[in-house]
């Protein structure tokens, strides 16, 4: 189950914010306390982007906040980058999260510790700044369903071909019984499905 509401910038939010306009001034320590759920390695003008785009939020006041509540279980599926994580929402949608090995994603360091998956998670998204932010979970741990590699399946097909690159913290308009269907499906050296036909096409 997934809740989102509009809520005010809280401290921590605040901190994310001029973490981002931080880093596209000079780096250093700030550029470390934000939180994109990717690495920083961004050009000057993509830091420039990012910091006006935060200024944006912060003079807004306002941002959403998601919670889920792991009510049905979430798959976990590993890529090149770190690990796809996917959150049955409704019966055409689910929601991506992509987590990578990064110091500034606190997520990669829960998983590694093994304690990201929970009943609970919550988040900051906002309004131009992709991914969660300032994430925090709680709850009893949750065993999830274990894709394997995400690579060379019918599911890396369909997220490379037909949507391509989406990225952390995406609704994909596709049920989570399929998302599940094509990555325990593996492509052939000639590449069989590629014409879309995986989900019924």
């Amino acid at each position: 189950m997934i809740f989102v509401r509009d809520v005010s910038l809280s401290q921590n939010a605040h901190r994310a914010l001029k973490g981002v306009i931080g880093a596209a001034k000079g780096g250093g320590l700030l550029s470390r306390l934000s939180h994109s759920g990717r690495p920083l390695g961004l050009s000057e003008k993509e830091r420039a982007e990012r910091a006006a785009r935060a200024n944006a939020v912060l003079q807004l006041g306002r941002c959403e906040e998601v919670e889920v509540w792991h009510d049905a279980l979430p798959a976990i599926a590993e890529h090149a980058g770190g690990i796809f994580l996917f959150v049955p929402m409704h019966a055409r949608a689910t929601l991506l999260l992509d987590i990578r090995p990064t110091s500034d994603d606190p997520r990669w360091a829960l998983h590694q510790a093994g304690a990201l998956l929970t009943t609970h998670w919550r988040w900051l998204r906002f309004p131009g700044l992709r991914g969660p932010w300032c994430f925090f979970n709680e709850g009893h741990d949750i065993v999830p369903i274990k894709l394997g590699s995400f690579h060379g399946t019918e599911l890396e097909l369909y997220m490379t071909e037909d949507i391509p690159s989406p990225g952390d913290d995406t609704l994909l308009p596709i049920s989570f019984e399929d998302i599940e269907r094509l990555a325990r499906r593996r492509l052939f050296a000639s590449t069989a499905g590629a014409d879309g036909k995986a989900l019924g096409r």
